[in-house]
């Protein structure tokens, strides 16, 4: 494709992130206007919405967790959502007046408040599922956030526009999650390929001699320095 690579990804980063923020659901609309802007063909339409199924991202419908959870993952959702649901406080009134109360100190009312959108938190941390975080630690991050955010908000906020508020930052945080996580594995990847090429090389060298290679006739073969084959071996 001739498109710029760098601002689709961008776009579709953008796309994926508003899904998440109406709990994984893509309207057919937006796909089609993000394909359309990018001129896709109808195949390339379809891998894009394979990826953001991909993502734990429908069309038009989200999909349950439990439809793509697996193993330890699906194993906690089960475990929680039952209870984290029954905690959930859905009378705009009574989240009013606990806001209200929590901007004034009661412990009690933040308690309450938490404890009413741990069920957002888990369905949050649902969609970042499989993507090398394990969802008990990717679960610890949205409440940490949520604990956070519930405990420094505004009292002008009503019930409606709370929940906006703890998305926002739950996502937030699972955000800088997933791309910490993505940063070490592409860091574990690099320092394999390293490891590797320097074991492939000493390989190579130690045929030749018909027996092991020193560190000094590596450096000098290959033109690299003793610290740079020394860090392979201790890596």
């Amino acid at each position: 494709m001739d498109r710029n690579r760098e601002d689709f990804e961008e776009r579709f980063e953008k796309l994926l992130r508003r899904s998440r923020e109406k709990n994984g659901v893509v309207t057919g609309k937006e796909l089609d206007s993000f394909c359309g802007d990018f001129c896709l063909s109808d195949d390339e339409k379809k891998l894009v919405a394979d990826v953001l199924e991909a993502h734990h991202t429908g069309i038009d419908m989200a999909p349950e967790p439990e439809s793509y959870l697996r193993g330890d993952d699906l194993e906690t959702y089960r475990e929680l959502s039952e209870s984290y649901a029954s905690m959930r406080i859905t009378d705009v009134n009574e989240l009013d007046g606990l806001i209200k109360s929590a901007c004034g100190n009661d412990s009690v009312s933040s308690e309450k408040l938490i404890l009413s959108f741990l069920s957002m938190a888990l369905d949050a941390a649902c969609l970042y599922s499989g993507q090398g975080v394990f969802l008990e630690d990717l679960l610890g991050e949205a409440e940490e956030a949520l604990v956070y955010t519930i405990n420094e908000i505004d009292g002008n906020l009503s019930g409606e526009i709370l929940e906006d508020h703890l998305r926002t930052a739950v996502l937030d945080r699972l955000d800088e999650v997933v791309i910490a996580e993505r940063d070490q594995q592409e860091k574990d990847a690099q320092a394999v390929r390293y490891v590797e090429g320097v074991a492939e090389k000493a390989a190579e060298l130690s045929e030749s001699l018909n027996r092991s290679c020193t560190v000094e006739e590596l450096a000098e073969e290959t033109g690299w320095t003793a610290e740079y084959i020394l860090e392979a071996i201790r890596i």
